[in-house]
């Protein structure tokens, strides 16, 4: 009877191998995760928006789309890894939000799989600078409107 269980017990685990086997297990056997049975190979990661300006303490939200050898893309913004090439100019967490904490420029950087990867330009500028621009430039405009009424009256 002991026999009997024995070879029941290996011909359950053989099974399960098999099942394994042909369902092709990627869960287990597939680490780096950058091919898709219907998209096939992934070949680059686009990091959006391209190249944004944020203020000091304001967030903004990055995506990752993947491209593959196919030509379709998917979004992958949960299942890369995110980074920031300087925190103390902009962090970001692991759902792709970023913040900006001093004035200047960073790359964020999206890695699939840990061999696919895209970046963008992040610029955090200061709300002082900003404010003093847009001022600066609404004046010009309401300096020149002046000079051109004065000439029609």
């Amino acid at each position: 009877m002991n026999n009997r269980y024995s070879k029941l017990f290996f011909s359950m685990v053989l099974l399960l191998l098999l099942v394994f086997h042909l369902n092709g297990c990627d869960e287990l056997t597939n680490n780096n995760n950058n091919n898709d049975p219907e998209l096939g190979d992934l070949v680059s990661v686009e990091v959006l928006p391209a190249n944004p300006t944020i203020l000091i303490n304001q967030t903004r939200q990055f995506t990752a789309t993947g491209h593959y050898s196919n030509g379709g893309t998917q979004d992958i913004t949960s299942s890369v890894s995110w980074g920031s090439e300087n925190v103390s100019v902009a962090s970001i967490n692991s759902g792709g939000l970023a913040i900006g904490l001093s004035e200047g420029s960073v790359t964020i950087t999206a890695v699939h799989g840990g061999a696919v990867s895209g970046n963008t330009q992040l610029t955090v500028q200061n709300i002082t600078v900003t404010l003093w621009e847009t001022v600066s430039a609404k004046w010009n405009a309401l300096k020149k409107m002046d000079k051109k009424l004065r000439v029609i009256v």
